[in-house]
């Protein structure tokens, strides 16, 4: 036995079996260790790549809902515009912040569920960023058709609207009444919508996408909380989708979902007043008077929408054409304008003896829009008047001194831009009033240019004749037209033809002699047509003009004929009687010739012993020249212009150094030129717009094919788009009167409210008193000592009389009448704007639902969400792979 246990053979092998089998276990389970790691590694691999493109997926999706969520703002902010005026339901006004929600939910909700093209072209959404919709037939049978277009839907606030939207819906209804609960949908209509977004483009040629697509889906699940939720959270609207999941097929191996609800902010509109119209202090709807001493600090608009008679035709009156009348009833009346617009559909207008004073605000030089600017000289006063203007003056016709010892000075830039009617190449020029120039036409003026930096005078001068001032068989004459774009009426001369240079057939001198068989070279004309009058172009050239005419004068036309009735006296048989002028027609081409020939005849009077007839010719000349004169203007004082001075003109400028009268030529072509009339139909597409809106994108006359406002809309026919300058209401006539553009007359009633507190410095504190005053009175409205305090804001249908010191914004549909000595009106921009703020607040607004127009302007400006955190898709209750499959 112990032989037995001490004999060894055979251990070493059961030692190496046994070490064998050991290191073949220890590495077995190396192995199976490494390849489970390498598994878990491959599956966290895998379940990470998953997780990341779901995750990617979910990211594209919000980005794709912010996107949509912007544009659906703009197209519903434009349709409350659009619908703004015109929608008063149940026993208030909708505002405009209900009708953007309301279009803003409208629209959003329809890209969840279904696109109908018809819808795309209403609204201008491009239906290529859309899936198609689910069966029309399927549509036709939804109440939620009905539901989303019905604009019959009648709301106060967005809340009922909601409920009712919400009742509407039939498709699936939801399982409880909950007001939060607002619709139920099948799974693919916002798979579908939100599945577009969730797409990894590759960078092939043909745009395929890769098979990933193929392998995710978008879900809404189909649970009791799947709904599209809407709620209300410090005053801001929020849409939210409940259990969106964005999950691989559920037969995949590394099967990975993620679960959210994507609340998706409805962005605030920003619908507070148009910047340009706070800075208004009057918006008057016809005229601004001004009786006694005022200052105006802040924009001015006078529309002179009152400028026609009872009949409809247009009113010569000059009272009725001004737009700001300074020196209406008072004498030395000044008027100062501390403005950066001033806006009239009329003329700016100074009489008796008056101070217009127009310059910027600040450091913001004023810019000046009006028909023409003109002084007048109504009572018999000596003293002048004054016109002060530093601004970017643009006038449609012309600046005209004509009362007795006015003084004018224009700094800045001006630009008279009218010299044609209808604006187009085949237009000509046969109308004063259509053709802009600067002319002084009164005694004793003076006119200072030379500190201008821009001149452009786009017309020349005409002498205007009225419409109803011809004789009796005779056709209207069209106005007389010269040669020079600034000048002195006392240049006509140059062209007028005294009586005794005239004639026709039959016509005898005192000793019965044949006045024309006497004349050497007289030239043949017509008058209305018919030739039969003579000129005797000799004898006015050796006894008037003191140089040979012949060969300046207009060879199809050399004599233009003017008829004017004599104080209106009608003969016995009942005929006007009238009194008949005659001027050259010079030719273009020789107009600036012509006239430097004219100015630098030798007047000075012959030898008392020259007895030649050269000298009887000349003093002839004296006689005749101081003749005319004496009755007609000695040239005004006309500075030159500044070194500076670019000047473009049409015709010759007229100026003086020392004593001597100077001419700067101008290009008698340039009226041909197409930058010109460019330039001419731009600015009055600018004024225009202006007249009607304040505003120069306003889309009524930038649409038009018409280029002015008319003073009589049946003066002529101007086309299906004519506009007139009166804004009657009458049948057929389109409304351009700006109080109706701006206010919806029909919703006026007699409001006042007093003792609005707003924050003006923005530092959170309501701090300035407000009040604003409706009146519809036919009397209007008087802001006097009984008128409340503070900053305000006065709406009349009426007249506006000033009597005190006042600050905010006054719009008149009448006239406003400044007439208290010295009293001062200022613009209160912030203090305006924070009243139809807190206005805007209320639950039954006033002035803010008065407006149609105030928040017109760049509807992307006025998008945004409440704050910087509300403007991406807010993600809320995440969560990986939730086990609800």
């Amino acid at each position: 036995m112990n032989r037995l246990l001490k004999d060894k053979r055979g251990s070493s092998l059961a030692m190496v079996l046994a070490t064998m089998s050991f290191m073949t276990i220890l590495g077995v389970t190396v192995i199976m260790l490494t390849l489970t790691n390498v598994n878990m590694k491959y599956t966290q691999k895998n379940s990470q790549v998953e997780f990341y493109n779901a995750d990617g997926m979910m990211d594209l999706i919000e980005a794709g809902l912010e996107n949509d969520s912007e544009k659906v703002a703009s197209y519903a902010y434009s349709k409350a515009l659009t619908d703004y005026s015109d929608v008063v339901t149940g026993k208030k006004s909708t505002s405009l912040d209900d009708l953007y929600v309301k279009y803003y939910l409208q629209y959003m909700i329809y890209n969840l569920v279904g696109f109908n093209v018809t819808y795309a072209v209403n609204y201008n959404i491009d239906s290529s960023d859309y899936n198609k919709p689910y069966s029309e037939e399927k549509q036709k049978k939804s109440s939620i058709q009905k539901g989303i277009y019905d604009d019959g839907i009648t709301e106060s606030v967005v809340d009922d609207y909601l409920n009712q939207f919400y009742a509407a819906v039939d498709n699936d209804p939801p399982t409880t009444s909950a007001p939060t609960s607002l619709l139920h949908y099948h799974d693919s209509r916002i798979a579908n919508y939100l599945g577009k977004y969730a797409y990894f483009p590759n960078n092939s040629a043909n745009g395929d996408y890769p098979s990933l697509t193929t392998n995710y889906f978008i879900n809404h699940l189909e649970t009791k909380d799947n709904y599209i939720k809407l709620t209300k959270e410090d005053g801001q609207y929020f849409i939210t989708l409940m259990n969106v999941r964005v999950a691989s097929p559920e037969s995949n191996e590394y099967y990975t979902s993620i679960t959210a609800d994507l609340k998706l902010p409805v962005p605030n509109a920003n619908v507070e007043v148009n910047k340009e119209y706070v800075e208004y202090a009057i918006i008057a709807d016809d005229q601004i008077l001004v009786d006694d001493d005022a200052t105006v600090n802040g924009n001015v608009y006078a529309g002179t929408v009152n400028r026609v008679d009872d009949t409809g035709k247009a009113s010569s009156n000059v009272d009725c054409l001004s737009g700001i009348l300074v020196g209406n009833t008072g004498d030395g009346v000044t008027l100062n304008l501390n403005s950066k617009q001033v806006i009239t559909r009329g003329d700016l207008a100074v009489r008796n003896n008056s101070k217009f004073n127009i310059q910027g605000e600040g450091s913001i030089s004023a810019t000046v829009w009006a028909e023409n600017i003109k002084t007048e000289r109504k009572v018999n006063h000596e003293t002048g008047n004054t016109i002060y203007i530093d601004a970017k003056t643009y006038i449609a016709d012309d600046f005209d001194l004509n009362s007795k010892n006015d003084t004018a000075v224009l700094k800045g830039s001006y630009f008279g831009y009218n010299y044609k009617d209808l604006n187009d190449s085949a237009s000509t020029t046969n109308d004063a009033k259509f053709s802009s120039t600067i002319s002084i036409n009164g005694t004793n003026n003076n006119l200072t240019i030379s500190d201008l930096t821009r001149l452009l005078l786009a017309g020349k001068s005409f002498i205007s004749k009225p419409s109803n001032e011809y004789a009796t068989g005779e056709a209207k004459a069209s106005d007389i037209g010269f040669t020079e774009s600034l000048t002195s009426k006392s240049n006509q001369l140059a062209y007028y033809i005294p009586d005794e240079f005239i004639c026709e057939p039959g016509d005898v001198d005192d000793d019965g002699n044949d006045l024309y068989l006497s004349w050497n070279s007289p030239l043949e004309f017509s008058v209305s047509g018919t030739n039969g009058y003579y000129f005797d172009v000799e004898g006015y050239s050796n006894k008037y003009a003191g140089f040979d005419v012949s060969s300046f004068l207009l060879a199809s036309n050399p004599v233009s004929s003017y008829f004017r009735n004599k104080a209106g006296i009608q003969g016995s048989n009942g005929e006007v009687t009238s009194v008949q002028y005659y001027y050259l027609n010079i030719d273009p081409d020789s107009a600036t010739n012509y006239y430097t020939t004219y100015s630098t005849v030798d007047l000075t009077a012959p030898d008392a012993a020259d007895t030649s007839e050269a000298a009887e010719n000349k003093r002839k000349i004296i006689a005749l020249r101081q003749q005319y004169e004496s009755v007609s203007t000695a040239i005004g004082s006309i500075t030159e212009p500044g070194a500076g001075c670019l000047i473009t003109s049409a015709g010759n400028i007229l100026y003086n150094s020392g004593t001597t009268t100077n001419i700067i030529i101008g290009n008698a072509t340039t009226e041909d030129g197409s930058a010109l009339q460019t330039y001419s139909q731009t600015m009055n597409k600018y004024y225009m717009s202006r007249q009607m809106s304040l505003l120069s994108e306003y889309s009524k006359s930038a649409s038009s094919s018409q280029y002015r406002l008319y003073n009589d809309y049946s003066e002529e026919d101007k086309g299906a788009d004519a506009f007139n300058k009166s804004g009657r209401t009458d049948s057929g006539v389109k409304d351009t009167n700006l109080f109706d553009v701006l206010l919806d007359r029909s919703k006026l009633t007699d409001t006042t409210k007093t003792g609005v507190m707003v924050d003006v410095d923005g530092d959170g504190t309501a701090e300035t008193e407000t009040f604003y005053i409706v009146s519809t009175a036919s009397t209007g409205y008087t802001y006097d000592g009984s008128s409340p305090n503070g900053v305000g804001v006065i709406i009349a249908t009426g007249d506006v009389k000033v009597e005190r010191d006042f600050s905010g914004l006054i719009i008149s549909g009448g006239d406003v009448i400044l007439q208290s000595n010295n009293v001062k009106i200022n613009a209160s921009a912030d203090a305006v704007k924070g009243l139809f703020d807190v206005d805007g607040e209320e639950m039954d607004p006033v002035i803010t639902n008065l407006f149609r127009e105030y928040f017109r302007g760049s509807v992307s400006n006025k998008i945004e969400s409440k704050d910087a955190a509300n403007k991406n898709v807010i993600v809320e209750n995440w969560v990986k792979n939730k086990l609800d499959r």
